[in-house]
């Protein structure tokens, strides 16, 4: 582990620990309490709802009929799609529920929520209006939110992101530092992944940026 990685990993596990890849929404779905099919009706009773935010591992809605605590109940988004989940605390107008989700469901789900994001945000807009460029030095590292480091090669990149190739795999959403630029991956590439910075980079300083910290003075 490289010197002066204490101040790069804080940061990332703060990013992460946070858990900052949650979308603010108000956006029309369904859904159905899985365990309360009528005895007269075969099928589930399905109810509109409202979702007011989700990420990756929750969600909250607004729903003209609320669920208990640990009832399971099955949500669909036109962005998102189908989602099981099981309610974790019930709301005076609505509930909030954790997603029942395996783990590439769960990425799947990360990807959809950071293009949502983005699209509403502007984010996609802006990003494209930065132009790519492959550097000079086109060697670096990443360092994952645990201080575990790989060797990259930076493909291209702008101020704000770059495509790396390498052979880890960061799940969708996770907090990634590359050489001194801290990001979060938001696709996988046959040869690596794709991230978007936290905040848009000097253009004069890519370069420089993309170095490891500096060994510290012992």
């Amino acid at each position: 582990m490289l010197p002066n990685l204490d101040k790069l990993v804080p940061q990332l596990k703060s990013v992460f620990d946070r858990q900052e890849l949650r979308l603010t929404a108000n956006l029309e779905g369904r859904y159905a309490i899985t365990e309360r099919r009528s005895r007269i009706i075969e099928r589930l009773p399905v109810f509109a709802c409202r979702l007011c935010s989700i990420s990756p591992n929750d969600a909250i809605v607004k729903a003209p009929v609320s669920a208990a605590e640990g009832e399971r109940v099955s949500v669909y988004f036109n962005a998102f799609g189908i989602l099981p989940a099981q309610v974790c605390r019930g709301l005076p107008d609505g509930f909030e529920m954790a997603f029942e989700l395996g783990q590439a469901e769960r990425e799947n789900l990360a990807a959809k929520i950071v293009s949502h994001k983005r699209l509403s945000e502007g984010g996609l807009t802006e990003a494209r209006e930065f132009p790519r460029v492959v550097p000079e030095n086109a060697a670096s590292m990443v360092t994952l939110p645990s201080g575990e480091q790989e060797h990259c090669v930076v493909a291209d990149i702008s101020r704000s992101g770059a495509a790396v190739l390498t052979a880890c795999r960061p799940g969708i959403g996770t907090p990634v530092a590359l050489g001194r630029m801290i990001g979060r991956v938001v696709r996988h590439t046959a040869e690596g992944f794709a991230l978007q910075f936290l905040q848009i980079q000097d253009a004069n300083r890519l370069e420089e940026m993309l170095l490891p910290p500096r060994a510290s003075k012992r």
